[in-house]
């Protein structure tokens, strides 16, 4: 029988997912520092997070498969040039290779979206460069609805949704290495 887990340093989050997967397992901690014994998982999932091989080597069996989905340098770009915050643009260079190496398998996703102006802040608050005390993120928000607002008062903006997501596999399982 499988079990699934999923960590998020968010307890907002790792609470929200609870309520939305209920056969599965949460817990709150760094990627760092995964709260489970050596050699336990057969794949580890890492979407947009911070991906420690060190630690995901550690807790895959012999064979296992780590999968990171993570931004390319296209993803959200009009939000963030919208925001026109140097802090902002961090990121939209091209994305560095993952630490685990070449991928054994690699896909990226590209494709236009149009989102209303209140689903574009909240995607810029769930992000890396959206802002992280509660005066900024409204500031924040309204600055870009200020930006997406059209001349006929409705709110919304395109952005490019840019995925790469790529599979390494670790042979031999604790403290393993890649391909």
């Amino acid at each position: 029988m499988a079990s699934l887990w999923g960590t998020d340093l968010n307890k907002l989050a790792v609470r929200y997912a609870a309520t939305r997967q209920r056969d599965a397992k949460f817990a709150v901690c760094q990627p760092t520092k995964l709260p489970f014994a050596d050699g336990v998982f057969s794949v580890v999932f890492s979407v947009f997070a911070p991906s420690p091989w060190e630690e995901f080597c550690r807790v895959l069996k012999p064979g296992g498969v780590v999968i990171v989905a993570r931004g390319g340098n296209r993803h959200l770009h009009e939000l963030r040039s919208q925001l026109k915050d140097a802090d902002a643009m961090r990121g939209s260079e091209a994305p560095k290779q993952f630490s685990a190496g070449l991928a054994e398998n690699y896909l990226r996703l590209k494709s236009e979206e149009e989102y209303s102006s209140e689903l574009a802040s909240q995607l810029v608050e769930m992000t890396a460069w959206g802002a992280k005390k509660p005066h900024e993120a409204a500031a924040q928000r309204e600055k870009l609805l200020q930006c997406v607002r059209s001349a006929d008062g409705e709110a919304s903006t395109k952005a490019t949704v840019d995925f790469i997501v790529s599979t390494h596999r670790v042979w031999l399982g604790t403290g393993g290495e890649p391909i």
